[in-house]
């Protein structure tokens, strides 16, 4: 919207909001090992589950070094089409042996017990109006790199609590591998 309206006086933006949390440190990317990658999204096609599984495939054949684990959160609300692309996701994992550093959960309500074990949280959405999922983690400190897919790109300050990434697997994947190795956005 800001972009589409740049120095216009007669459009104001008025996000909805989520409360501080002041018990949370500015964001950080720590040294755990393996290092915890957050996804939060519904078994949707379109969400970006596959560029995130594709980016840690990526760390894992190019730098073996690096422990990794993306841990998905989700839903597929019993729709055949998503349960469908939920198990596309699983045989991807198991075909390409990602079992021991990828792992698909079901839908989470408590958000920010999820969010503080984890020191990045992935948002690759090819549409996303609003993202609640990108506010909370960076109300939490977690910094996010996301896909510029409309709400993330409103919410993210570019190189300050995140960054904004294209759709594609290996430069996520570079990303990540950047942001552990530098500690902090």
């Amino acid at each position: 919207v800001n972009k589409i309206y740049k120095g216009k006086k007669e459009v104001d933006v008025i996000y909805d909001f989520v409360l501080p949390s002041p018990k949370y440190k500015a964001y950080r990317v720590t040294t755990r090992e393996p290092f915890p990658l957050l996804f939060i999204g519904n078994y949707t096609r379109g969400k970006g589950h596959d560029l995130a599984i594709q980016a840690v495939k990526h760390i894992r054949d190019n730098y073996p070094e690096i422990g990794i684990c993306l841990r998905i959160y989700g839903s597929d609300f019993g729709y055949a089409p998503n349960i469908i692309y939920r198990k596309f996701l699983s045989d991807y994992i198991y075909s390409n042996g990602l079992q021991k550093c990828v792992e698909l959960h079901d839908f989470v309500i408590d958000i920010e017990k999820v969010v503080q074990h984890h020191d990045l949280l992935l948002n690759l959405s090819v549409a996303e109006s609003f993202s609640f999922v990108v506010a909370e983690a960076m109300n939490f400190g977690i910094p996010v790199l996301a896909t510029d897919s409309g709400g993330p790109g409103e919410l993210i300050d570019h190189g300050n609590a995140g960054e904004l990434v294209p759709f594609d697997p290996k430069f996520i994947a570079e990303r990540v591998v950047y942001l552990l190795n530098h500690s902090a956005i």
